[in-house]
């Protein structure tokens, strides 16, 4: 997340495996939503201290961050001013799906079981995305890479294309490169330059 005068905050919420087995465990499956609660809870945090403001705050995030910043962006947008989500897990009734995605489902649920279907449908951002109309959303960048072989890039595409097909403010960068980005340092300081302009620009900073 970033504030006003550039500083970074690094969330731990429920669900990594920071603080052991049983603080990942309290957000597995159909607990997952408690993560995110948790990062959007520090987003309000820090406003709440006087810290920042929602539209100094941004948040980014890759693969299973991605899908996170997904979150935050169609469940609760007015707590961000910018949202970067990169090679993100975006679609959750698909992701098991494609090559990689099958070995997930132990972590998020299987979305063939109606009850983890169920679960993963009320926060599978791609499921979740709003008419500008109805609830405006921050200004977005969803990226993502051509070859990445574990995260599908047409998660973001889809995504992207959802956005802004609704009118919300969204931009879509897609690159050379498997998960991990563009391999040589230069595609890397790129992309990552490309992204923090994007942030810059959202936040008015």
């Amino acid at each position: 997340m970033a504030g006003p005068r550039g500083a970074y905050v690094q969330a731990y919420i429920r669900g990594g495996s920071e603080f052991g087995t049983a603080w990942h465990l309290a957000a597995k499956g159909q607990n997952r939503l408690r993560g995110y609660e948790d990062f959007a809870a520090i987003a309000a945090d820090l406003v709440e201290r006087g810290y920042t403001t929602p539209q100094k705050i941004a948040c980014h995030g890759g693969s299973n961050g991605g899908l996170l910043c997904g979150v935050m962006l169609t469940r609760f947008p007015e707590y961000f001013g910018a949202v970067w989500a990169s090679v993100g897990v975006l679609d959750m009734l698909r992701y098991h799906l494609f090559p990689a995605g099958a070995g997930w489902i132990d972590e998020y649920g299987d979305p063939d079981d109606p009850a983890a279907r169920a679960w993963l449908l009320d926060y599978s951002p791609m499921h979740n995305v709003q008419d500008h109309g109805k609830r405006p959303y921050p200004a977005a960048l969803i990226d993502t890479n051509e070859t990445d072989d574990r995260v599908d890039p047409s998660h973001s595409r889809r995504f992207a294309a959802l956005l802004q097909e609704a009118g919300q403010p969204a931009w879509f960068h897609s690159r050379a490169g498997g998960h991990g980005g563009g391999g040589q340092t230069t595609a890397i300081a790129r992309e990552q330059a490309l992204g923090y302009a994007f942030l810059r620009h959202a936040l008015s900073l």
